[in-house]
């Protein structure tokens, strides 16, 4: 009967933690969307990313596109996440390569941009405007902008291509 119940609390925690993080998430502007790490490393490597990179993923989610950074490119990888959910699960999908990967809980309007050399984003349109204005005056010139899905609307793509089996659109920017 112990055993049972405690169960069934460690659940609901989960799940509590679980509906929490989307809360939070649609409220900062972009509910959690998953992208798979085959993705993930199709888009970088379309980007022309190297082991001399240092992305930064805004919106980082369970850490997909950390971990194919890390593991599919062999570049630095450093996530902000604000959603508990995804921010715990990829803090555990991450403790074996820790040493290239680090993980903020954290808005992406707190991010620190300076030093990366890429920034990967997949948010809505409507945070993307405000996105759009940090990056320009954030990052340092000649960083690579990542956009899956959505075009940034006060930035001009250096490129477009598609990914995946779904023919994702992605958006690649360089900031001048």
């Amino acid at each position: 009967m112990n055993a049972l119940f405690i169960i069934f609390i460690i659940f609901i925690f989960f799940l509590a933690l679980w509906a929490t993080s989307n809360v939070i998430a649609i409220i900062g502007g972009s509910p959690p969307v998953d992208t798979s790490r085959a993705l993930c490393a199709e888009i970088l490597r379309k980007a022309g990313l190297s082991k001399k990179d240092v992305l930064l993923d805004l919106g980082s989610g369970s850490g997909n596109t950390l971990i194919a950074t890390v593991k599919d490119i062999g570049a630095t990888a450093i996530g902000y996440e604000i959603s508990p959910f995804p921010y715990l699960l990829s803090r555990v999908r991450t403790i074996l390569i820790r040493q290239k990967v680090r993980i903020h809980y954290a808005s992406l309007f707190e991010a620190d941009l300076s030093g990366a050399t890429v920034v990967f984003i997949y948010l809505l349109p409507k945070i993307l405007r405000t996105v759009g204005v940090k990056l320009q005056q954030e990052c340092d010139p000649g960083t690579l902008i990542i956009s899956r899905g959505f075009p940034l609307t006060n930035l001009v793509p250096l490129r477009t291509f598609t990914a995946g089996h779904n023919k994702t659109k992605i958006f690649l920017y360089k900031i001048k």
